[in-house]
């Protein structure tokens, strides 16, 4: 019996000793979130638009933001700031980064990483490191490349749209930037069925739109059965 007695303490011990180590940790996690300062950007896709991306970061966040990129992400050849590789970097280091800053921004991450965030799926170490700055406190920023649609059902948009929803009933603040020109007034960057029937209602026989905009299946139905003209 007394040797059981001795494997109890000796547990018990260790689990002091571990809740100890515990919260020493986190107030020394919590000691650096006070002392916080700056923005770290986090890049985990090469960036669209990088001279507007880096703009609307410098005007938001200051010019001595830093930038962390994952998988090889960076800027090309230009006056860009440094991005740290995060791989050649420490896991302790990245950490460090990461805490001693008062913002996180994801810059342009893909629609799987939204969706991995929006469902807490943390396996990826950026998604890991936002979603932790969401609970240690910080401010958490995702800089999107793109509007959210403004339609959605039955559509990929649809999941698009939810993730980005969901981020934001979670607490990160959803901001977005232009990658491409400003189309020319009358153009559209996207075409709808309600914008062909509105043109039907009107008596234009032609709708006006960039390049590179996105025509809906049911916008092509509606200009084919009324008569409309897509130009572009």
């Amino acid at each position: 019996m007394s040797g059981f007695g001795n494997d109890k303490e000796k547990m018990i011990d260790q689990i002091v000793r571990e809740v100890a180590y515990r919260i020493e940790k986190e107030n020394g996690m919590a000691a650096n979130a006070a002392n916080a300062q700056g923005a770290v950007v986090l890049m985990t896709t090469q960036v669209p638009g990088c001279r507007e991306a880096v703009s609307i970061i410098d005007e938001n966040f200051g010019s001595d933001t830093e930038y962390i990129g994952f998988g090889g992400c960076k800027f090309p050849a230009g006056p860009y700031p440094a991005v740290t590789d995060a791989d050649l970097l420490d896991l302790n280091a990245v950490y460090e980064k990461v805490l001693g800053k008062e913002t996180l921004i994801l810059l342009a991450p893909k629609i799987k990483l939204l969706e991995k965030m929006s469902t807490g799926d943390d396996d990826e170490l950026a998604v890991y490191l936002a979603t932790r700055s969401l609970l240690w406190g910080k401010k958490v920023v995702m800089l999107l490349d793109f509007e959210p649609p403004r339609f959605k059902r039955n559509t990929f948009y649809e999941r698009v749209v939810s993730a980005v929803e969901m981020l934001e009933d979670i607490g990160i603040e959803v901001k977005t930037y232009r990658c491409v020109p400003d189309a020319e007034e009358g153009m559209l960057i996207l075409v709808t069925e309600r914008d062909v029937r509105e043109a039907a209602i009107k008596g234009k026989p032609r709708i006006r739109k960039t390049a590179a905009a996105l025509v809906t299946p049911s916008a092509k139905d509606a200009a084919t059965e009324l008569g409309i003209t897509i130009d572009g």
